[in-house]
């Protein structure tokens, strides 16, 4: 079963700006990779994004944002232009890590987003928006492919649930070009929400721990 960890958030406390944060650390982790690796990048994207999973409105600065709807358009611009800095690295194929929509899949976790004034079933357009802003526009040869994370880290785990609740938006909408699915045990569910997903689309299932 592992041990169930606790959640722990980044809150923003104003303006969201790539440059920030100076030069890209993902840029320097992408040069200094194993020569052998197979894939370019893993991109562990979703802690920004997270926060509204995890706090709602009170994780973003009222005077900053005082529309939620502009810090997720900043957002994704700056994932955008860390996109872009990866690309001119030499990166081809990244791999995002989405952690989102598998909490939504959870319905214990549907009862914490309502304690934080969000809507579990709506929330996933909002999701859906932003993943499809930051991946728009891209290279043709760049391939852009999500892992869904169960917060899976040491053999703890955070969500539970099969992809049901969450499948029409998050296998049937995004705009990438293929899923890493996590199938290792019951916790998953079964196999009937892979009719969402689109036939040029390719879906890697993680059965075997």
């Amino acid at each position: 079963m592992g041990r169930q960890m606790p959640w722990e958030c980044a809150v923003c406390d104003g303006v969201v700006d790539w440059g920030d944060f100076g030069p890209s650390g993902g840029v320097d982790e992408f040069e200094d990779r194993p020569s052998c690796t197979c894939c370019d990048w893993i991109w562990h994207e979703s802690g920004w994004e997270a926060v509204t999973t995890r706090t709602g409105r009170a994780g973003v600065d009222t005077k900053a944002y005082p529309d939620m709807a502009e810090f997720f358009t900043d957002l994704a611009r700056v994932y955008r232009e860390e996109i872009a800095a990866l690309y001119q690295a030499g990166c081809r194929y990244l791999q995002i890590d989405e952690t989102n929509f598998p909490f939504l899949c959870d319905p214990k976790l549907h009862d914490h987003v309502r304690s934080i004034g969000e809507d579990p079933v709506s929330i996933q357009k909002t999701y859906a928006k932003l993943l499809n802003d930051v991946t728009r526009g891209r290279p043709a040869d760049l391939r852009i492919c999500i892992h869904m994370c169960r917060g899976n880290h040491e053999s703890s785990w955070v969500a539970s649930g099969g992809y049901e609740p969450v499948a029409e938006k998050l296998l049937g909408q995004l705009t990438i070009d293929g899923y890493f699915l996590e199938y290792d045990s019951d916790r998953a569910g079964g196999f009937e929400p892979l009719r969402f997903v689109p036939a040029a689309k390719r879906v890697v299932l993680g059965l075997i721990t």
